[in-house]
């Protein structure tokens, strides 16, 4: 059984499907949801939603196989200590990623073509983002040193009938991680392109995450990052230009984009507050003997 619900502006929502134990893992749930999206199809509605508990891992895989994406995390929304994960689908719009563009790191010849794509966008979204900021992304992936002391950076780009038609910068980061920024392109899929080939790059040389930003009003381009598996994490608002919001996510490499057991890991910061408690309350003591 699947209940669904048309909402204003052309979505739907599931809410919710069932099928009886003796039944499951014989295709019925995908069928009703092949169902539904011939349904949607035909009556050219927007988009299919749903949320599904975060502990119930086996229907989270299962909307994972569909090509549901995970949109975001709704923290105790209909239980104390439960979170939900928001899925959605979006008829016929998953972006394709590029198949025909040649991903690699960024030679001197490839200087100038990078500033003239740069320039064109950024101004728009950042302040303070001129030649002379993407001359110094430039020159920091020059360097080929690896500290944090002078900022490293490696640009990949993205090369098409010998034309660079995209660009990733990619700064390493204390800790494991690696911002993505800005990453930009001629069209969404060679952007894909470039996003998949930096996840599959830093997943082998170890790093511990990967994360981006992208201005909120950049619909189609959150997208993007969710169908690669980001998860948002942070909406910031204004951080690098008035009128200007980010939308921020991340890529986890060694846990996934979701800590199956949730319970575990409110134990281990239960475990560290009280470590640092414990220490307050020794430097307290100390004090009076």
């Amino acid at each position: 059984m699947m209940s669904v619900s048309i909402k204003r502006g052309g979505s739907v929502k599931i809410s919710p499907i069932l099928i009886d134990e003796a039944y499951r893992g014989k295709g019925i749930g995908r069928k009703l949801i092949e169902t539904l999206v011939q349904f949607v199809e035909k009556n050219r509605l927007r988009k299919i939603y749903c949320s599904v508990a975060i502990q119930n891992v086996g229907t989270l895989a299962f909307f994972d196989r569909l090509g549901f994406v995970r949109e975001g995390y709704l923290e105790q929304q209909y239980r104390g200590g439960m979170t939900e994960v928001v899925y959605g689908w979006f008829p016929g719009k998953e972006i394709p990623i590029a198949d025909d563009v040649l991903i690699r790191e960024m030679e001197d010849k490839d200087a100038e073509t990078i500033k003239r794509i740069a320039l064109s966008y950024l101004p728009r979204f950042y302040s303070e983002m001129n030649e002379q900021f993407v001359s110094n992304m430039i020159e920091a992936h020059r360097r080929k040193i690896i500290s944090y002391a002078t900022k490293h950076k490696i640009i990949f780009v993205a090369e098409r009938n010998g034309e660079v038609v995209g660009f990733l910068t990619s700064t390493p980061k204390r800790g494991g991680g690696v911002k993505l920024f800005p990453s930009l392109a001629l069209s969404l899929d060679i952007e894909k392109a470039l996003l998949a080939y930096a996840i599959q790059h830093f997943k082998k040389v170890g790093r511990r995450k990967v994360y981006g930003f992208v201005p909120s009003t950049e619909t189609d381009r959150i997208r993007l990052y969710l169908e690669l598996g980001f998860r948002t994490e942070e909406i910031l608002l204004e951080p690098y230009k008035t009128g200007v919001n980010e939308v921020w996510s991340r890529k986890d490499y060694c846990r996934g984009n979701i800590n199956p057991n949730p319970l575990s890991l409110s134990w281990r910061s239960l475990h560290r507050r009280l470590f640092y408690l414990s220490k307050r309350i020794c430097r307290q003591i100390r004090k009076f003997v």
